[in-house]
């Protein structure tokens, strides 16, 4: 359940502290990390410090460290710890989640393998389950200074992809079934499995809602563009069709707007008629005949209803 990130070790405050800068408003990035001092003395001292060692050489004088167990996923709601609470075999103690009755835990695991491991959990967890996530973080505040440590040293130098040295072979056994890359460790041989080198993209809760804005805001103009697009395939001026044969106004196409021709009081002369049947079929155009086509048949009826010779 370690390896699947379901429970994490938290380590003390003041160990957490040690990665900060002295006024705890950066996290030190791993640059930073070989040439950090800090205070020996009371772990909440800040200031008067009796004198500076390096980080590495005080974690070493600290043979064991003292470890919060923090459950991570509901997977451990159903079980049950049980602790041996002195030499005598009988003497067990058995406590259940949220294990705020279990006592701290004494590891010589050190405190930045610690932090790694529960920063990558608290990452997987934010993804899946933010309420979870936002309720732990409410409880230990600590943990986004441990997300924070986890980023910052786990981003790629800004040089690396530059150094030939840095390439590691991806590991055959690295990706699963799906061909998708399995970050758990082979349990098998026991070894750690190595992966394909890349930049580690952090993503703070407030950036997940932004993102998830961005996204929506990008899929509704990516729908408005193609809907655009189609409106403009749509409204593309097509060449004037011939009028269809029947009683009735001829309709054109102007626009890509059906319309119905209308006849003005002069009505349609043989010259008109001829310039508009020459484009109807593909003739050459003259903008200065109107593209409205003739309508004969109320033409012929007021000429018989006049006495007026009809003109063809």
């Amino acid at each position: 359940m370690y390896e699947q990130r379901k429970w994490a070790l938290l380590p003390e405050t003041h160990i957490i502290e040690r990665f900060l800068t002295p006024n705890k408003v950066r996290t030190l990035c791993r640059e930073e990390f070989a040439n950090v001092n800090v205070c020996v003395g009371s772990p909440s001292s800040n200031t008067n410090c009796g004198h500076l060692v390096n980080v590495h050489r005080d974690f070493k004088k600290e043979p064991t460290y003292n470890y919060t167990f923090l459950p991570l996923t509901k997977d451990l709601e159903q079980i049950g710890i049980h602790r041996q609470t002195c030499d005598s075999p009988p003497a067990f103690t058995t406590h259940t989640y949220p294990f705020d009755t279990l006592p701290t835990l004494k590891s010589h695991i050190h405190p930045k393998f610690a932090i790694t491991h529960l920063g990558a959990a608290l990452r997987d967890l934010a993804h899946s389950s933010l309420e979870r996530y936002l309720k732990l973080k409410e409880q230990h505040p600590i943990l986004y200074t441990i997300r924070m440590l986890c980023w910052r040293w786990s981003i790629l130098p800004d040089r690396a992809v530059e150094d030939p040295t840095y390439v590691v072979p991806q590991a055959s056994s690295a990706l699963d079934e799906d061909g998708e890359e399995d970050d758990l460790p082979n349990s098998e041989s026991g070894d750690s499995v190595e992966t394909v080198p890349r930049r580690v993209e952090y993503v703070f809760e407030e950036d997940e809602k932004r993102e998830l804005r961005r996204r929506e805001e990008r899929s509704a103009a990516r729908r408005a563009a193609q809907l655009r697009k189609r409106r403009l395939s749509i409204d593309d001026t097509y060449p004037d069709e011939c009028p269809a044969r029947g009683e009735g106004p001829v309709r054109t196409v102007e626009g890509g707007v059906l319309k119905h021709s209308k006849v003005d009081a002069d009505g349609w002369t043989p010259d008109t008629i001829s310039a508009w049947a020459q484009r109807c079929t593909g003739g050459p155009e003259d903008h200065s005949i109107p593209t409205s086509p003739p309508i004969l048949r109320p033409r012929l009826e007021n000429m018989e209803s006049s006495g007026a010779p009809a003109t063809s």
